[in-house]
């Protein structure tokens, strides 16, 4: 349920920060055309200007020839302005745009005399374009006098009117052509400082889901661990009150089971009338051997383990178990073997604590080894001062769907198991701040390992 309630936070995190980006990319864009839109609008200002200079002069006169490239000049002096310039064409119904004049100020080398009459961006800058006409004559004005003498008034008024009529519909017109660059490299910087921005900004907010995310499942785990650890505290106590309680049953049990073993017994060595009754009798002694062992094995393990931390000479205590597990390694004729565990190792642990675990899991080996089989104890140092006891034998091993219930309570696949050996061992270990176990032997078997095992008079 942890997991997945992870997973979908993950998934609504990381789309939180796909939209936040593709607003981001949004806003970016936008923000690019108004960095564009402030340069087009600064050209078509400049051009405003330009053409209403122009047009105030109303006929195309030599004086105005004259001031053009001062003019232009100036206009390609101002700031971003690369080239400027003006060309001149002929009008006229009866000929082809025909080139004129043609004037430049700036940069000539990005004028593009003829090309293309739109505004357009280029690489080296934004190009503006403006067409528009202007007389190339002066324009005829009213005449200055009255209507002239005697001749009937308004007679030569209305000839004279003609005349100039006659003139303005004759008199050319030549066709304009603006073309002002402006630098867009400041454009294409700010598009850049722009575009670094919305990704810092998309990356910080990554990095911020990423961390609420963090912190919230961080929040998450601590609240379910406190609530874990107090219910956890709550099952141990009871299971303490619960193991006090069976193991005062227990011991009660195992007094008149010993009474009730001591009469048997009296009665198999005096010989029952018959065999019947004689084998009845055994089996009696039988099964309360059995019965307190089992109770001894729980004892043991309901008892709490508290360590007092000693110095214990490990290869002496493997001999011992040797000596104790003779029988039992005499009924399969198992061979025992010690490997690797020097005769001045000694390592800290309460000794009995770790000869009960070391005795569970030699007993453990013997009982799954093969018939004429072999059990060996080793030790090896994983680092300084640290030591890894193993326990091989060269049987079946563990099947693959049981490793994971090895070391619980009460779970054992041998009919005559209590299920208590291995748990013993893994609270021995816990108790003592080792590390219990399994892991299949690749000649075939298992292998039982305590790990973290501290030497006495360790070198840090």
């Amino acid at each position: 349920m942890m997991k997945r309630s992870g997973l979908i936070a993950a998934g609504f995190g990381i789309l939180a920060w796909l939209l936040f980006g593709a607003w981001q990319w949004r806003e970016t864009t936008r923000q690019n055309e108004l960095i564009r839109g402030n340069l087009v609008s600064q050209a078509e200002s400049i051009l405003d200007c330009l053409v209403a200079t122009v047009q105030s002069h109303r006929w195309i006169s030599p004086y105005f020839q004259s001031q053009l490239p001062t003019m232009l000049e100036e206009i390609a002096n101002s700031p971003n302005v690369l080239a400027v310039s003006i060309q001149l064409r002929d009008n006229a119904l009866d000929s082809d745009d025909t080139t004129i004049e043609h004037y430049r100020a700036g940069n000539q080398n990005l004028i593009k005399m003829p090309g293309p009459l739109s505004n357009h961006w280029q690489p080296e800058g934004y190009y503006a374009v403006r067409e528009f006409e202007l007389r190339s004559d002066p324009p005829m004005g009213p005449p200055s006098g009255r209507g002239g003498g005697g001749g009937g008034g308004m007679g030569l008024g209305r000839k004279l009117r003609q005349s100039i009529d006659a003139n303005d519909e004759s008199t050319d017109e030549h066709k304009l052509t603006v073309m002002l660059v402006l630098d867009r490299h400041g454009v294409g910087r700010q598009i850049q400082r722009e575009a670094r921005n919305r990704w810092l900004l998309v990356l910080l907010g990554g990095l911020l889901i990423f961390v609420t995310g963090w912190t919230w499942r961080t929040t998450v785990r601590l609240a379910e661990s406190q609530g874990h650890a107090g219910i956890l505290r709550a099952e141990a106590h009871h299971f303490a009150q619960l193991s006090h309680a069976a193991a005062g049953l227990a011991h009660e049990t195992r007094n008149p089971l010993g009474l009730i073993r001591g009469w048997a017994q009296r009665l198999v060595q005096q010989q029952m009338p018959s065999e019947e009754q004689q084998q009845q009798a055994e089996a009696i002694v039988e099964e309360c051997d059995r019965v307190t062992a089992r109770i001894n094995e729980f004892l043991s393990f309901a008892r709490p383990v508290e360590p007092q931390l000693a110095p214990v000479p490990l290869r002496d205590l493997v001999e011992q178990l040797r000596t104790l597990l003779e029988s039992d390694l005499a009924i399969k004729q198992v061979q025992f073997d010690v490997e690797g565990i020097p005769k001045d190792l000694r390592i800290l642990a309460a000794a009995e604590s770790l000869r009960q675990a070391i005795f569970n899991l030699v007993q453990n080996a013997v009982s799954f080894a093969k018939y004429a089989g072999c059990v060996t104890i080793r030790a090896n140092q994983t680092r300084n001062g640290v030591w890894c006891i193993e326990v091989l034998d060269d049987g079946e091993g563990v099947e693959s769907k049981n490793i994971e219930s090895l070391f619980e309570p009460y779970f054992t696949t041998r009919s005559s198991g209590t299920g208590l050996g291995l748990a013993i061992v893994q609270r021995i270990a816990i108790a003592h701040h080792w590390i219990a176990r399994y892991k299949p032997n690749p000649s075939g078997g298992a292998i039982f390992q305590i790990d973290e095992i501290e030497e006495a008079n360790r070198n840090p």
